[in-house]
């Protein structure tokens, strides 16, 4: 395989000692040796305790233990999270219950002939009938179990969902006030909604009811409804009790350097508050967000470049450093400051002393044993 541009260069060459991750497709290439997997090559390590899911155009593929999540959209790099909900996929189990009231008709439940999103057949099928009365006393739907949340804390309830006809389904959760109402069809897709916590016990109910925009009748099929504190993750599926996906644990090893230069181009899925890490060393965040705000920390000293990105905007930054000068880059605009003796050790991919979670997608990076220019970090991340 030919040595690629690794994008940020001297004169053309290619880095004595250097780290170049693409998951666009050019390649994985660290110091002299090639990888068909970036997180087997030389001087990578990944590691995650659970199975996981990715989310791809072509359906849903499922991850084992210490796999890494990567195609052409970029490394999946998440902390972890809880589905608090018990039987996520099978609400047929005993963890849910079906609820009707007034004209409405009690749901049937079944498995849904249709694959799921999962590739495999096992989905919920929900036959649901509110009604001809428009009224909130009219209902067809099911709840989940009563279940421990924190109080005034945001949950996110999410599930993917397809209907034989379109049609308006409901969904609410924690805040048990307003509903959220999504528009289904025969594509499965995944919906979800935030919520703040009214108290220490919630539920969760999915269906039709009257007065509130949901369609009259509706032939449902759901596959994984899950519950989670914070914002919306990956999948979570559980059976009998709760279940956890394990954090994703990337680092890139290489000892001290005195300079050289990181590269990551990301994205993610819109603005959170706090932080986000790309890329820590030595507990400093060498690239990350605050608030939104892409900066860097070397030796004590912190800059900052650019905007907060909207969400799915590819985002690409780059940071370089040597004695007496620290640069950063991002989407072409630089900024650079003055720093005695700056200095890089190993780096940790995505996080910061197990937390400050990127929660995103690495398109590419890129590890090098010189300081790159102003001018090549510009034209690197224009």
């Amino acid at each position: 395989m030919a040595t690629p541009d690794l994008g940020i260069g001297v004169g053309g060459r290619a880095a004595p000692r250097g780290a170049f991750l693409d998951f666009a497709g050019a390649g994985f290439r660290v110091d002299d040796g090639w990888s068909a997997d970036p997180t087997t090559a030389a001087r990578v390590a990944f590691a995650r305790s659970t199975t996981a899911w990715l989310a791809k155009p072509e359906g849903l593929e499922a991850f084992g233990p210490d796999a890494s999540r990567w195609d052409a959209d970029g490394l999946l790099i998440e902390g972890q999270a809880t589905n608090l909900l018990r039987h996520s996929a099978d609400l047929t189990a005993a963890s849910w219950t079906p609820a009707v009231n007034g004209e409405g008709v009690a749901p049937v439940r079944g498995v849904s002939p249709v694959a799921g999103p999962d590739g495999a057949v096992g989905a919920t099928r929900l036959t649901l009938d509110r009604g001809s009365v428009d009224e909130g006393g009219h209902l067809s739907m099911v709840f989940h179990e009563p279940f421990a949340v924190t109080a005034a804390a945001t949950h996110t309830a999410s599930f993917w969902a397809r209907a034989e006809t379109p049609g308006t389904i409901l969904m609410r959760h924690v805040g048990g006030a307003a509903y959220a109402a999504f528009e289904v069809d025969g594509v499965w897709r995944r919906f979800s909604s935030a919520s703040v916590a009214a108290s220490g016990t919630a539920s969760l109910e999915i269906g039709l009811r009257g007065g509130f925009g949901a369609s009259r009748s509706l032939t449902l099929d759901v596959w994984n409804v899950q519950c989670e504190p914070g914002t919306a993750s990956s999948d979570v599926v559980t059976g009998a009790a709760s279940g956890a996906r394990g954090a994703d644990l990337m680092s890139l090893t290489g000892g001290a350097e005195a300079r050289g230069t990181v590269r990551m181009d990301w994205t993610v899925d819109g603005h959170r508050p706090g932080r986000r890490t790309l890329a820590a060393s030595g507990g400093e965040a060498v690239l990350e967000l605050v608030n939104g705000m892409p900066s860097a920390t070397i030796g004590g000293v912190t800059i900052g470049a650019g905007s907060a990105p909207g969400a799915g905007a590819v985002v690409r930054t780059a940071v370089a450093w040597e004695p007496g000068r620290i640069a950063l880059a991002v989407n072409g605009a630089v900024v650079t400051v003055a720093a005695v003796a700056p200095e890089v050790g190993d780096l940790e991919i995505g996080a910061r002393g197990g937390a400050d979670w990127l929660n995103g997608r690495a398109l590419r990076i890129e590890r090098l044993d010189w300081a790159a220019s102003d001018a090549a970090l510009a034209a690197a991340t224009g």
